[in-house]
């Protein structure tokens, strides 16, 4: 059983290294606005792109739109809940 399973375990790893980048999405609602942050995460090279900002007010679309984050410096810039 355990000659089967160090290849497993071998596959698995190579599998999540190559992994690509994958979507995320955080949520915060407070009272009738609602936020929604939407990213690609890499681990390799590690970062952050093609974030998008959605707000809505009482069901009315108020932003939608990429946010600007070209300002930010590493090892200090990434969405607060990732």
């Amino acid at each position: 059983m355990m000659k089967h399973f160090v290849p497993l375990v071998a596959a698995a790893t190579l599998l999540v290294a190559a992994s690509p980048a994958r979507s995320e999405e955080q949520t915060a609602s407070s009272g009738v606005t609602h936020a929604t942050l939407s990213f690609e995460f890499s681990e390799e090279p590690f970062g952050f792109s093609d974030l998008v900002l959605t707000i809505t007010r009482a069901g009315q679309l108020m932003y939608d739109g990429g946010v600007d984050v070209s300002d930010c410096r590493e090892p200090n810039c990434w969405p607060a809940g990732a």
